[in-house]
């Protein structure tokens, strides 16, 4: 959940963490459930921006097994139902931008602006769509689908219905990429990544049209079998992004170690660029690291025509953010109608 706040006549975006305590009547005090959820606010907050954590005590037992076999439950049917629901967001090469690009021209519409119109390069998102047809955000299913385990089976739907978008977009003349996350338990999951090895070969779509995002915040504790995947993956023509460069203490160990092709700068500095040198140098930095080593660059958050003309000064390649267009319904892009035709 993203708000902006003025500090000192400047506006600077927030996110919001959210810690939960369930109350029951095991429940011992009211200083116990506002302990748990002070707990689970830093949990979530060490987890990342935008992140919700639910803290379940030992007296809270009975509770925690009911909630957890009934969420387990939705998140199976889910996935088994086909309601897990595409959003997508433009990835744009920033040297296809005018350098006075206004933001009239990039909101709301994505019907052909200077942005959309160039631009065939998506992050594809998730929402879960519950049985009454109401939208879950990933912020909530999310970690409930870690918590069950449930990550891999996820990611292989996703994996195997964006190659076949990928394949019809491409059978209509549209050759487009996808940039798709992969969780940390999917890389822990050697049958769940021969799997997604097996989809790609079967050939719905050319491997090149699939970008596999690594969050730079997850713990890659099998790093070498990981490498060995990637590597299997980019034999075949997929690519990588290491995504939130900068906000973990692995940052320059995932990027030794790992074939990416693609470093996204963590957003938290893109977005204090304009009004904090510091930030703005380490933007810098990092693209030049990158350019070095041969690899793309790809900046998140991008929230305004100022961001932009810093990022092109520094030389980052893509831009990323609600400025150049907010995620939208896959079904409600301008190319959904040849998805149906595919």
């Amino acid at each position: 959940m993203r708000r902006h706040r003025t500090v000192q006549s400047t506006s600077r975006p927030a996110t919001v963490s959210v810690g939960v305590g369930l109350v029951s009547r095991e429940t011992p005090s009211v200083e116990s459930a506002l302990e748990r959820a002070r707990e689970a606010c830093e949990v979530a907050k060490h987890r990342g921006r935008d992140q919700t954590q639910i803290s379940l005590g030992e007296d809270d037992s009975r509770l925690a097994r009911e909630l957890e076999t009934n969420w387990a439950e939705r998140l199976r049917e889910a996935i088994a139902q086909d309601r897990l629901v595409f959003y997508v967001q433009p990835i744009v090469p920033i040297a296809a931008l005018s350098q006075n690009m206004a933001a009239s021209m990039l909101e709301p519409s994505w019907s052909p602006n200077e942005a959309m119109a160039r631009t065939q390069f998506f992050e594809l998102l998730v929402r879960l769509r519950d049985p009454r047809g109401d939208l879950i955000s990933p912020s909530v299913f999310i970690p409930l689908a870690e918590r069950f385990g449930l990550m891999p089976e996820i990611d292989l739907w996703i994996v195997a219905r964006a190659l076949r978008h990928l394949g019809a977009l491409s059978r209509n003349g549209v050759l487009s990429s996808f940039a798709v996350n992969l969780s940390s338990q999917t890389l822990s999951d050697v049958d769940t990544l021969r799997r997604i090895e097996e989809l790609v070969r079967e050939g719905h779509a050319a491997p090149g049209q699939l970008v596999f995002e690594l969050t730079e915040t997850s713990q890659l504790s099998r790093l070498n079998d990981v490498r060995r995947v990637m590597l299997a993956l980019r034999a075949l023509g997929c690519r990588f992004a290491l995504d939130d460069f900068g906000t973990g203490f692995s940052s320059f160990t995932h990027l030794r170690h790992l074939p990416v092709d693609f470093v996204k700068i963590d957003g938290s500095f893109v977005e204090g660029m304009v009004s904090t040198e510091l930030d703005h140098k380490l933007v810098s930095s990092i693209t030049g690291m990158a350019r070095a080593l041969k690899l793309r660059v790809i900046a998140e958050h991008v929230d305004g025509p100022a961001t932009l003309a810093a990022l092109r000064g520094c030389g980052v390649e893509f831009a990323q953010g609600h400025f150049l267009g907010k995620p939208r319904p896959l079904e409600k892009t301008h190319f959904a109608r040849l998805l149906a035709v595919g």
